[in-house]
This record gives C-alpha cells, sequence and structure tokens, in this order.
C-alpha cells in the first residue's frame, strides 16, 4: 500500500514538472552573431527551449536565409537561445546579360548586382543562367562556369595576368590578360593548362618575347607572337 501511494506521488511529480517545466523554461531571449540585422528569423520569444525542435529551427532559418555558409544554435537554460552563423563570401563574379552575380567557390549565388564589384574577378559568360538558377542563395551547375570559378582560385597561384575571365562558347575558357590572351578547353584538368600556359609564357619571356596568343583548346598547344 505504501509503495503505491509512494509510486502514485512521484507520478504526479513527474506529471506535474513534464506540465510546467516547458511553460517555465519559455525564451525571452535571442542572441545573434555576429550581426542580428543580417539574418531572418521567425518569432522565437515565448517558445519552449525545452521543446524546441532544434533541426527543424535550422531548416527553417536556412530557408529563410539562402546564402548562409553555416549556422549553430545553442541553448542557454532557463530562458536563453545562441544562434551562431555565418554569411557565404563571394570569390568572384560572373557577368551575363548586363548583371552580376557573386558567386561563392561552391558556385552559390550570393547577390546579384547592376554594376562590377572591383575585388573580384569577373567571369564572362554568353549563356544565360537558367531561371531557376538565377537567384540569390541558387547554385550554378553549368560545368563552364564552375572550371572558370576555380581556374580564378588558381591562376595567381602560376603568376598569370589576367583581367577577367571569359566563356565565348562551350567548353572553352579565355584567360583575358594585358598581353596574353589564353585560350583553355574546359574538359581538360584545370591545373595542368595553368601549368602550360605558365610554361609557354616564361619560356619565351626569357627569349625577350611575349604570346599575344595561347591556345589550349586542341590536342596541341599552340602560340601566336
Amino acid at each position: 500500500m505504501v509503495f503505491k501511494v509512494f509510486f502514485g506521488l512521484c507520478l504526479i511529480s513527474s506529471l506535474t514538472a513534464g506540465l510546467l517545466l516547458p511553460n517555465l523554461l519559455t525564451i525571452t531571449k535571442v542572441i545573434i552573431k555576429p550581426n542580428a540585422h543580417s539574418l531572418v528569423i521567425g518569432q522565437l520569444k515565448g517558445e519552449s527551449l525545452l521543446l524546441i525542435n532544434q533541426q527543424a529551427l535550422k531548416q527553417e532559418i536556412w530557408l529563410n536565409n539562402p546564402v548562409l555558409e553555416k549556422v549553430n544554435l545553442k541553448k542557454s537554460y532557463p530562458h536563453t537561445l545562441l544562434i551562431n552563423f555565418q554569411l557565404s563570401k563571394p570569390v568572384a563574379q560572373l557577368e551575363s546579360f548586363n548583371k552580376f552575380y557573386l558567386l561563392t567557390k561552391t558556385g552559390k549565388i550570393t547577390s546579384i548586382t547592376n554594376s562590377s564589384q572591383k575585388k573580384l574577378p569577373i567571369i564572362k559568360s554568353f549563356q544565360r543562367l537558367r531561371y531557376y538558377e538565377g537567384k540569390q542563395g541558387q547554385s550554378i551547375s553549368n560545368p563552364d562556369i564552375l572550371y572558370a570559378l576555380e581556374a580564378a582560385k588558381l591562376i595567381p597561384q602560376y603568376g598569370i595576368d589576367f583581367e577577367y575571365l571569359e566563356i565565348s562558347k562551350p567548353f572553352q575558357l579565355k584567360i583575358v590578360g594585358k598581353e596574353t590572351v589564353s585560350y583553355l578547353n574546359t574538359k581538360k584538368q584545370i591545373a595542368k593548362n595553368l601549368e602550360i600556359v605558365q610554361n609557354i609564357i616564361v619560356t619565351l619571356k626569357k627569349k625577350g618575347q611575349v604570346p599575344k596568343v595561347v591556345n589550349l583548346f586542341f590536342e596541341k598547344a599552340a602560340y601566336t607572337l
């Protein structure tokens, strides 16, 4: 009998705690770092900190903020939710039909502008982006553009001067420098292509010559002075 009474009291206490705790541990403070104005979130104050579904909340934040690189949530009891996030950083800009698409290293569009950004390398393309790709937060799948993105990152390592990159036709990337224009085949390995261009330019400069064109589009490398 005593055991039944004790068990009943424990059960009542557990149920009471289970009902009261979610109401007591409500969110009264949301701390967003590094900048609250850069993140779009729904109304979280008043929600139960105990019961909030972090995975579902993350998905909602990703949906409302498509240019995020990462987001982390942390509960700080009794009443605080911490949100840390990082925005995707553009590494190049795609110029297409009078628009400039700022791209991350993976091809995600962070923003779209009507003018170029001085510090970002330019990739010009004759191809219009697909409707579903050409929006903020979407990722570009065009292999030539992704190849150009990789080239923009690697070219400085080879000491090749360039003012901009251009995709003027399928499978061809043009590196436009002040003195030399190089044509690469985007079906060929990017690092090998750049190594060949570098070797041709360096070899000719040792002879006091500067190539106007280096063409690697076809099977055999060629250049003109």
